[in-house]
């Protein structure tokens, strides 16, 4: 069978869909399937290792432009499946013509996010979700409303997306199904910076105000990821005068090595669907301090696994972040529990076994 991954990012990019494809392509072909891969890039001319194909477009073009170069790719392909972690509109543009089964996975609310990153004064996706849009947005989201109908399965990494996407009016199947991430031997202690977060530069990951804690407590904070929102970040780490490094895009193996070597790792975002690099940093034993939100309080349980703050209390983040920096035992005790969590429910395996189940159901119900 021919199963044709689509992302909007993919390594080195930063986010979940971008670690998580390439694992799902790699069991895939190990289960003897043919996999081939569709995404955007920056354009850094990255030379391939995969052992499947994989199509690049740039995403620096205009965004009409980039959307019918994605479509023409995607046209010339041949595939039985597709499975989707991106770019649904694209997919269920050309499917409408190929009349393939296709899976969406849905991650957050892509909508949202656009009107974020436009300036967008709407700081909840749930308020974004409740309100009258402006037309703009509102063509969007009847345009992803009719691709995401056009899927055949789809399935969201919590339960609080799986009922925000059927608000949108989908009538597609939607199901939960959490995230995995694999479990690695833990490499040797060295010590390294005191905190590390993992993410895309976006203005709902609130790394604004974990730089401004980590001034106040002086210490060093790691940000591993890039997005529209550096200039802003280092602007505000310049003026602070805080001890950021700024470590940009980093291929898997150097992202673990950043992990590996932190104290704590810190992700105070106001919007998770499930994050990956959440689980991954807990599957390598790291202490983990996250914002009380659903996508993150379905993972970590205060005190047990991590802490849990107020995104929106500058001094609770501060006063959590000192209490575990200075004590190794409690950095100890939360993060083999934050290990143990991952290792027990949150396997990657898991789920690339029952993704792949998914999909052979659907190519045999053809």
């Amino acid at each position: 069978m021919k199963i044709t991954l689509v992302s909007g990012i993919y390594p080195p990019d930063i986010g979940g869909p971008a670690t998580y494809i390439p694992e799902l392509a790699k069991y895939l072909m190990q289960v003897k399937e043919e996999v081939q891969v569709v995404s955007l890039t920056d354009g850094d001319g990255r030379s391939f290792t995969e052992s499947w194909k994989v199509t690049l477009i740039s995403r620096k073009s205009h965004r009409l432009s980039r959307f019918l170069r994605v479509c023409l790719n995607l046209f010339a392909l041949n595939t039985d499946v597709y499975f989707v972690n991106g770019m649904h509109e694209e997919v269920a543009v050309i499917n409408f013509f190929k009349r393939k089964k296709a899976v969406a996975k849905i991650v957050g609310d892509p909508v949202w996010e656009r009107a974020r990153n436009a300036g967008f004064e709407c700081k909840s996706m749930s308020q974004f979700n409740s309100i009258k849009l402006p037309k703009k947005y509102l063509i969007q989201r009847k345009f992803l409303k009719w691709s995401l109908n056009r899927f055949d399965k789809i399935i969201c990494p919590s339960e609080e997306l799986v009922q925000t996407v059927k608000e949108w009016g989908v009538k597609t199947d939607v199901n939960y199904l959490q995230n995995g991430v694999p479990i690695r031997d833990l490499l040797p202690a060295e010590e390294g910076a005191s905190i590390v977060s993992v993410s895309r530069l976006v203005p709902w990951k609130n790394l604004d105000v974990l730089i401004e804690a980590c001034s106040k407590l002086e210490v060093v904070l790691e940000i591993v990821g890039d997005g529209p929102e550096e200039k802003n970040l280092r602007n505000l780490a310049s003026e602070l005068g805080a001890d950021v490094k700024f470590l940009g895009n980093l291929e898997s193996k150097e992202v673990i090595e950043v992990l590996s070597k932190s104290k704590v790792f810190a992700l105070i975002s106001e919007y998770e669907g499930q994050s990956f690099a959440l689980l991954q940093a807990m599957s390598l034993g790291l202490p983990v301090i996250v914002s009380d939100i659903k996508g993150n309080t379905k993972v970590v349980q205060d005190n047990y696994n991590g802490l849990v703050v107020n995104q929106n209390s500058l001094d609770s983040i501060v006063q959590t972040l000192n209490r575990l920096i200075f004590s190794s035992e409690l950095r100890q005790y939360l993060g083999n529990n934050a290990r143990s969590t991952v290792k027990t429910k949150f396997a990657l395996q898991n789920n690339l076994e029952l993704v792949h189940n998914l999909i052979l159901e659907l190519n045999a119900d053809k």
